[in-house]
């Protein structure tokens, strides 16, 4: 509520891949997105680390899928769509991806995994953006290619309910430039789901009156969102443990290491791991010595 967002988003009992979908469980029998019994509630815009840890999914491997969605649920396939009345008339007359969406039986896969290496790559461009020239010029030599004698970036980026990612081309530019380009062109396609609505309820003033909220129609919509704000605000560094080394959201200046997933207890795994490196390396030493 404090960041004008009151969602919560639901997490099945458990998740399964069937037939190229993950499908929520419950009490053992697959079930309707949001459907069922058995669901926890939680609210993603008070996840910073929801964009890193979908990242961790752009791997396409079926187990880091799962370990996301058991986690913090499906992106929501069925939900992609703002304007049903829209969607509907376009199936309508032409037909397309929009009937197969109302009847998924959960996200699919590859789906799944395209917004995963969209969210890597919107996050490997915004942290080389805070670490100087050479890494973001690092960072778009691996999109670029020789076309007909001529550098032209290309890249692929996911775009809400679409199942398939978009190819995407432009011509090469000062890396700052395109990275930024980039960036905005991708979070832009993906920030068009969360609409605005007013709450009547009691004020500071102890009347009733207005309050604006906002309103995401999936866990997608947050995801892109944390990422929009951490573009805007410079909040993406990279993670200080050395086996790691990802791009993540840090939201305060004393964070240096990716924070701890969604009911993970204890500090960072990624800084547990580091300080018990250090330890060991320390203890090497003085057998040296």
């Amino acid at each position: 509520m404090q960041r004008s967002f009151a969602t919560l988003w639901g997490v099945a009992q458990d998740y399964r891949v069937v037939d190229g979908h993950v499908c929520p469980v419950v009490g053992g029998e697959l079930v309707r997105p949001g459907g069922g019994v058995g669901h926890g509630l939680y609210p993603p815009m008070a996840r910073p680390e929801l964009p890193r840890e979908l990242a961790r999914a752009a791997t396409g491997d079926e187990a880091d899928v799962l370990e996301f969605v058991r986690r913090y649920g499906l992106l929501g396939y069925t939900e992609a769509w703002r304007f049903e009345e829209l969607a509907g008339m376009i199936t309508l007359y032409r037909g397309g991806e929009q009937a197969k969406q109302a009847k998924a039986p959960g996200d699919p896969l590859a789906w799944l995994v395209a917004h995963a290496r969209t969210l890597k790559l919107v996050l490997d461009l915004l942290g080389s953006l805070g670490e100087g020239e050479a890494a973001v010029r690092e960072q778009i030599d691996r999109l670029t290619v020789l076309d007909d004698g001529r550098e032209t970036i290309f890249y692929s980026a996911a775009t809400r309910g679409y199942l398939r990612p978009s190819r995407n081309e432009r011509r090469s530019g000062e890396p700052r430039d395109v990275a930024l380009w980039i960036v905005a062109h991708t979070l832009n396609k993906n920030l068009t789901g969360v609409s605005r609505f007013l709450q009547v309820e009691h004020q500071e003033d102890g009347r009733r009156g207005f309050t604006s909220l906002f309103t995401p129609r999936n866990l997608a919509d947050c995801v892109y969102w944390h990422l929009a704000d951490s573009a805007a605000g410079g909040w993406v560094r990279r993670c200080a443990d050395t086996r790691c080394g990802a791009f993540f959201v840090a939201k305060d200046e004393r964070v240096k290491y990716c924070p701890p997933p969604m009911g993970h207890e204890g500090v960072s795994p990624c800084m547990n791991r580091a300080k018990q490196r250090k330890h060991r390396e320390k203890r090497k030493k003085k057998k040296r010595t």
